[in-house]
């Protein structure tokens, strides 16, 4: 995978919430294999951490996506590259994350 060294994404306001966005977002519908398809944990991982290093913070994820494995392989990794900015989709998806 090319590795990109600047920021190549545009970011955009979040209506009315004063959030900063990146105007292309992340879908982590197929990120794990509990529908019986879709990318494992390690690939998954590497798309999640290119994307952030591209300067993308805006992700697409749901409790039912892969029946639940997206929302775990789409956490921040503390090891990863910096991710001070990244907006989670909803309030109960950053509580499972963190918790």
């Amino acid at each position: 995978m090319v590795r990109m060294k600047e920021n190549l994404v545009k970011y955009t306001s979040f209506g009315k919430t004063g959030l900063r966005v990146s105007q292309i977002a992340l879908g982590t519908g197929n990120f794990g294999t509990g529908w019986g398809h879709g990318a494992n944990a390690d690939d998954s991982t590497a798309v999640f951490n290119h994307y952030a290093e591209a300067g993308g913070n805006f992700i697409d994820t749901a409790d039912i996506y892969q029946l639940g494995q997206s929302d775990t392989v789409s956490s921040p990794d503390p090891d990863g590259p910096k991710r001070r900015a990244l907006s989670w989709g909803s309030e109960e998806n950053l509580r499972k994350i963190v918790a």
